[in-house]
């Protein structure tokens, strides 16, 4: 629990991930799983209310990628700023696994 100091509840995020490739364009479409919580969740947890996440990774060459990576929150989500650091440091986690994977592409 990250801001358990400040009196802010504990969030979580389930999502369902689609993968998508096109040629050299592969996209990952991400959905918050609103009917069920996980088991291993503690029950006074929130979930994150998140319309959608989008990675957009556009593979140029094997060594150049553009990559984008837009996340949607619900109208009603207002994020305090000093919470806005920590979506970074999330997102920098999910921009390295996507790094990984991408890695881990073979090219003919």
């Amino acid at each position: 629990h990250l801001f358990e100091d400040l009196g802010l509840p504990q969030k979580y995020s389930c999502v369902h991930i689609q993968k998508t490739v096109n040629n050299n364009q592969t996209i990952f479409r991400s959905q918050s799983i609103v009917t069920e919580k996980p088991k291993h969740i503690p029950a006074d947890a929130e979930l994150m209310a998140m319309k959608e996440n989008i990675g957009i990774c556009d593979v140029l060459t094997p060594h150049k990628i553009n990559f984008s990576f837009t996340v949607l929150f619900e109208d009603y989500v207002k994020i305090p700023q000093f919470a806005e650091k920590l979506v970074g440091v999330i997102l920098n986690k999910i921009f390295k696994r996507v790094k990984l994977f991408i890695e881990n592409i073979a090219f003919n």
